[in-house]
């Protein structure tokens, strides 16, 4: 366990693209190497400190949500290429974000979803249900999206028409990963659920996954790896959905984190930069259960 990127404030969120980091940091974009850790691009890009924005990658292009506007940068040099605004307050702000190899997908709260195109900045729109949605997830032509009232709803990508609606939960579905043809969701009533994808149907799910909310940071070696910023501890899990492992780790509030490599890394509001993590660290004997 160790400091592993050095931003002199904390990070609002990172997402990555192969050996490459891009971070959000005060008014700030990063670029930064993941492998060392070094910082190879920043800039300033927002008048303004947010708490909120969201940044999604496909390698060529880096969105980033602030409250109704989205502003997309080039991956390799950082430089704003278009600003879209999709809504005027925080009735119509953006709740999700999401991209493909083509495409960025943002959600507009109660239930609208904006589809732009890359290579043109061309946009389509669509209404997909009622509630906002949090959590978005890719997999072959389907969008899938976690809505604040417990609901997982299929999308056809071409058409953004929604497709099936599958009712998981009575609270917010707030985070999704994809691991082949298999979907874990993470729900503000501390489940996790499993729901495999080619039949979208919910195959397991396990309660009381953390004392509070929590967040789906990836699977390795099949372990699933859980983090939970207001109860600060990560926990792993087997495919039987059993807990291998519980290490507490200080975090608070909120934060991202995912898995590169044999590592986590992970952000939160009281670390100025993002910790690396060894996965051999989470597994250590002395953190079993």
């Amino acid at each position: 366990m160790s400091h592993f990127i050095e931003t002199g404030a904390p990070v609002v969120g990172f997402c990555l693209h192969n050996d490459r980091s891009f971070l959000l940091c005060g008014n700030d974009l990063i670029q930064a190497d993941a492998k060392t850790g070094r910082i190879e691009r920043q800039k300033k890009v927002f008048r303004k400190d947010g708490k909120s924005r969201l940044i999604r990658t496909n390698g060529k292009v880096l969105a980033v949500s602030d409250f109704c506007t989205l502003s997309v940068f080039d991956a390799d040099t950082l430089d704003e290429r278009f600003v879209l605004k999709l809504g005027d307050d925080l009735t119509d702000d953006i709740c999700g974000l999401a991209a493909d190899e083509s495409f960025l997908y943002a959600c507009i709260r109660n239930g609208g979803l904006t589809r732009i195109a890359t290579a043109d900045f061309s946009q389509s729109s669509a209404v997909i249900g009622t509630a906002s949605s949090w959590s978005l997830a890719v997999w072959e032509d389907k969008l899938y999206a976690g809505t604040v009232d417990g609901k997982l709803l299929r999308i056809d990508r071409q058409t953004l028409k929604t497709e099936a609606v599958l009712s998981l939960s009575r609270q917010n579905v707030k985070s999704l990963y994809r691991s082949g043809g298999t979907l874990y969701a993470a729900g503000q009533d501390k489940m996790l659920y499993v729901i495999d994808l080619p039949t979208f149907s919910l195959v397991r799910k396990a309660s009381n996954v953390h004392p509070m909310m929590f967040d789906i940071i990836g699977e390795k070696d099949g372990v699933l790896y859980t983090v939970s910023h207001p109860a600060c501890e990560i926990s792993g899990w087997d495919k039987r959905g059993a807990k291998v492992c519980s290490i507490p780790y200080r975090l608070r509030l909120s934060g991202s984190s995912c898995i590169f490599g044999d590592t986590i890394l992970v952000s939160s509001r009281n670390i100025n930069g993002v910790d690396r993590i060894e996965l051999s660290d989470v597994n250590d004997e002395s953190y079993a259960v």
